[in-house]
Protein backbone atom coordinates (compact mmCIF):
# COMPACT_ATOMS: atom_id res chain seq x y z
CA UNK A 1 0.00 0.00 0.00
CA UNK A 2 1.12 3.58 -0.57
CA UNK A 3 1.67 6.11 2.19
CA UNK A 4 3.38 9.48 2.47
CA UNK A 5 6.21 9.81 5.01
CA UNK A 6 7.63 13.31 5.56
CA UNK A 7 6.44 14.24 2.07
CA UNK A 8 7.97 11.18 0.38
CA UNK A 9 5.86 8.37 -1.05
CA UNK A 10 6.61 4.90 0.31
CA UNK A 11 5.17 1.48 -0.41
CA UNK A 12 4.72 -0.77 2.63
CA UNK A 13 2.98 -4.04 3.42
CA UNK A 14 -0.58 -4.04 4.78
CA UNK A 15 -1.30 -4.11 8.52
CA UNK A 16 1.97 -2.50 9.55
CA UNK A 17 1.96 -0.87 12.98
CA UNK A 18 3.39 2.60 13.51
CA UNK A 19 6.02 1.07 15.82
CA UNK A 20 7.21 -1.23 13.04
CA UNK A 21 7.24 1.62 10.51
CA UNK A 22 9.43 3.64 12.89
CA UNK A 23 11.83 0.69 13.11
CA UNK A 24 11.85 0.29 9.30
CA UNK A 25 12.79 3.97 9.00
CA UNK A 26 15.69 3.41 11.48
CA UNK A 27 14.30 5.90 13.98
CA UNK A 28 14.22 5.64 17.76
CA UNK A 29 10.65 5.95 19.05
CA UNK A 30 11.77 7.69 22.23
CA UNK A 31 13.34 10.53 20.21
CA UNK A 32 10.48 11.37 17.84
CA UNK A 33 7.00 12.81 17.70
CA UNK A 34 4.59 11.40 15.12
CA UNK A 35 1.65 12.95 13.34
CA UNK A 36 -0.71 10.92 11.13
CA UNK A 37 -3.15 12.82 8.94
CA UNK A 38 -2.76 15.92 11.12
CA UNK A 39 -3.26 14.11 14.45
CA UNK A 40 -0.46 13.67 17.02
CA UNK A 41 -0.05 10.03 18.07
CA UNK A 42 0.92 9.42 21.69
CA UNK A 43 4.05 7.28 22.15
CA UNK A 44 2.13 4.67 24.16
CA UNK A 45 -0.14 4.13 21.11
CA UNK A 46 2.62 3.44 18.56
CA UNK A 47 2.22 -0.35 18.68
CA UNK A 48 -1.57 -0.46 18.37
CA UNK A 49 -1.75 2.25 15.69
CA UNK A 50 -2.09 0.59 12.28
CA UNK A 51 -0.95 2.41 9.15
CA UNK A 52 -3.60 2.65 6.44
CA UNK A 53 -3.52 3.27 2.68
CA UNK A 54 -2.82 6.94 1.82
CA UNK A 55 -1.91 7.93 5.40
CA UNK A 56 0.22 11.07 5.63
CA UNK A 57 2.83 10.54 8.33
CA UNK A 58 5.22 13.14 9.70
CA UNK A 59 8.16 12.16 11.91
CA UNK A 60 9.76 14.93 13.93
CA UNK A 61 13.07 13.87 15.42
CA UNK A 62 14.42 15.60 18.51
CA UNK A 63 18.14 16.28 18.43
CA UNK A 64 20.30 17.35 21.34
CA UNK A 65 23.23 19.64 21.13
CA UNK A 66 24.54 22.92 22.20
Amino acid sequence: MKILVNGEQKIIKDSLSLKHLIELCNLKSERIAVEINGKIIERENFLQTTIKEKDKIEFIEFLGGG
